[in-house]
């Protein structure tokens, strides 16, 4: 059963909604690294009209977990779930879910999405 309303997002045009935080090669999409602002998170889930009264939330290259975090708790979705290739990036959001209000509510996975089918 799938619970999420599937989305593309693409920021090209919205670069003031995301932060660089450093990239080894600004074409690989995997080493390529930036972060989401709050401001732009918010804009985000309203622009995009996601229902956060009890939704679900999947981030798909979560990196530092910022977003995933967010979104369960001043987001105020119900579960959230945050999918990172990156090794380093995921231990970082290991830290961010240990300080999160609602731990509970997310699920971090370090890996590749299409390994991971129990999210959908």
């Amino acid at each position: 059963r799938r619970d999420y309303r599937p989305s593309i997002i693409v920021m090209v045009g919205l670069p003031s909604l995301r932060v660089e935080n450093g990239s080894a090669d600004s074409c690989d999409p995997v080493t390529t690294y930036g972060e989401i602002t709050e401001q732009g998170m918010e804009m985000l889930v309203a622009a995009f009209g996601m229902s956060s009264a009890g939704g679900k939330f999947l981030d798909i290259g979560s990196g530092h977990g910022a977003f995933v975090v967010w979104a369960c708790g001043r987001g105020g979705f119900s579960r959230c779930i945050g999918v990172e290739l990156d090794q380093r990036r995921h231990e970082v959001a290991k830290a961010a879910l240990a300080r999160a209000t609602r731990p509970e509510d997310i699920m971090l996975i370090q890996g590749d999405i299409v390994d991971s089918p129990e999210v959908f």
